[in-house]
């Protein structure tokens, strides 16, 4: 049976042999827990694999392109996550819903990806030292990102107090930056870009950028709405006068347009 360790580098344990799942514009990061939907044969295969073999670990990494169905070591990118798989249920239609806790960022070494021609790949991955990050101006960046996060849960509905008070209890800046990623709406390849960010201040940096643009955005989107309602309800009540305007004048015996009748009597204003 094939075990995290059945390879010929030594027995390290920042090294693994792991099954690899690669991801469709999906990042994970780590001690993020996502529940995915997975369809594809090798996929399946992996995370069965995973379970009864690998103590229920396995690296999920994103595709460079998400149209590449059958993708190749070439069409991943390097750094993904080591994650484990806490819940896996079988769906009607051949799916499986699992829901993954990410541990750690790791890296897949040269040469250390194989078995794309069989069932399922799989990777020898290294894992990547994290440095927590310290100083004054990594304590005021914290804390600016606190504030920002605050703001971002008072104007998402979606993202619920709970998760907030989570996020915040964050205290060192990579493993902040890596908990408000998986709750912004931005694209794959940036937060690709902050996964591979190992320096933690500049991570957090970087993440808090995308979240300022997240709040603007958010702001701008919410005025959009609010000046479309407005005209909505005007355009409602201008309809519902125009209705009654003409009930009465049916009433009264008269059939007539009354817009037009203004415009006929704005017209004799004019000519005299």
């Amino acid at each position: 049976m094939t075990s995290m360790f059945s390879d010929d580098q030594p027995r390290r344990p920042d090294r693994l042999r792991l099954p690899v799942m690669s991801l469709r514009e999906v990042v994970m990061f780590p001690r993020s827990i996502v529940p995915l939907f997975v369809g594809r044969e090798a996929s399946i295969k992996a995370i069965e694999n995973a379970v009864s073999a690998y103590d229920k670990k396995i690296f999920l990494v994103a595709q460079r392109t998400p149209e590449t169905e059958k993708p190749q070591a070439q069409d991943l990118f390097r750094v993904g996550t080591v994650s484990k798989i806490l819940q896996m249920l079988r769906l009607p239609d051949g799916t499986i819903k699992v829901l993954f806790e990410g541990l750690y960022r790791a890296q897949w070494e040269d040469d250390g990806m194989e078995g794309f021609d069989g069932d399922f790949p799989t990777a020898r991955v290294a894992r990547l030292p994290e440095d927590d990050g310290d100083g004054a101006e990594a304590e005021a960046l914290v804390r600016t990102a606190h504030e920002a996060m605050e703001h971002y849960g008072r104007i998402n509905k979606k993202l619920a107090p709970e998760t907030i008070l989570a996020i915040n209890a964050q205290t060192a800046p990579g493993r902040l930056a890596d908990a408000i990623m998986p709750h912004l709406k931005v694209d794959y390849i940036k937060k690709q870009d902050i996964l591979e960010q190992f320096e933690p201040v500049r991570r957090l940096e970087e993440a808090f950028a995308l979240l300022q643009g997240e709040i603007e955005f958010s702001s701008i989107e919410k005025k959009i709405k609010s000046r479309v309602k407005q005209q909505m309800e005007k355009n409602q009540r201008e309809y519902y006068l125009n209705e009654q305007l003409k009930a009465i004048h049916k009433e009264m015996g008269r059939d007539e347009d009354p817009l037009a009748e203004v415009a006929e009597f704005e017209q004799r204003l004019k000519d005299k």
